[in-house]
């Protein structure tokens, strides 16, 4: 009666099998050996026909306690991990006559586990990366502020020389009309105004040497107006690009926010799998 009822098991597994997707491999036993093994996907633990039950397995376990045994196998055993799920065969009688035990992979648990507490982790590390980034740029985007403010002080402290520089002219057009004046007056004068005559030539050509240097002063204040110009223009553009890139990365870090959120939740949902598996 007892071998019945085993064999009936033994004839109904491959049904049972093949409509099985995951990793499983199911052992039929009687009180001493395995008399049937079915597996998937090339799930095989070694286990054969006539391969002897061992001691403190789940199977033993079951059978000699007459209950249900769950125990998780690492790794390191057969190379890969499971869980092996055993319970008792009865006959008629209530006498235990065997064991099924069924082997379940946890290899892909166990990788998508692993894939969702990197995932997190390197959600964490690219969230504090965009911080520092945003940080950063939020810091530049003052320095580019101060720039423009510096160039539009330097380009109104330049402007304030024009008045000094037109009075400087001003003065230099006079002594030039001072210089020719006296001039003049050295020729009427003739032999009597020869010394007044070499003075109005030295007041010409200082006021001649003024005005030039002034010209020259002044081209040179332009291009540093323009500078600063130029200067303040760019910052302005900078400033807008900082503030452009700023925008982008809130809206960056907005998607790793929810992209971390995400991966918390898979990391949970992982670890509830593995906690109802076990």
């Amino acid at each position: 009666m007892s071998e019945d009822i085993l064999m009936t098991l033994t004839e109904a597994m491959p049904y049972f099998i093949r409509l099985i997707s995951q990793d499983l491999n199911v052992g039929i036993y009687d009180r001493e050996k395995c008399i049937a093994c079915f597996y998937t996907n090339n799930f095989d633990l070694g286990v054969k026909e006539g391969t002897k039950i061992p001691e403190n397995g789940a199977t033993a376990v079951a059978i000699r306690n007459r209950q249900k045994v769950v125990k998780e196998v690492p790794r390191e055993v057969f190379g890969i991990p499971y869980i092996a799920t055993s319970i008792p065969v009865f006959n008629s009688e209530g006498e235990v006559v065997g064991a099924i035990t069924a082997a379940e992979s946890v290899d892909r648990r166990e990788k998508l586990v692993g894939m969702a507490s990197s995932l997190s982790s390197t959600m964490e590390e690219i969230t504090a990366t965009i911080e520092e980034i945003s940080s950063a740029t939020e810091q530049v985007a003052g320095l580019a502020v101060n720039i423009e403010n510096l160039a539009n002080e330097n380009l109104d402290n330049v402007n304030q020389t024009d008045d000094v520089l037109n009075f400087i002219y001003s003065i230099a057009k006079q002594t030039k009309m001072l210089g020719l004046n006296a001039t003049i007056e050295a020729a009427r004068a003739g032999t009597a105004g020869a010394t007044f005559r070499v003075v109005a030539s030295e007041v010409s050509k200082l006021a001649e040497s003024s005005g030039e240097s002034t010209k020259k002063i002044n081209e040179i204040l332009e291009a540093i107006k323009n500078g600063n110009q130029n200067m303040c223009e760019e910052s302005k553009k900078i400033a807008g690009i900082l503030q452009n890139l700023a925008l982008s990365i809130q809206e960056i870090s907005s998607s790793i926010i929810n992209l971390s959120s995400m991966a918390e939740e898979l990391l949970a949902l992982s670890k509830d799998i593995q906690a109802l598996k076990e």
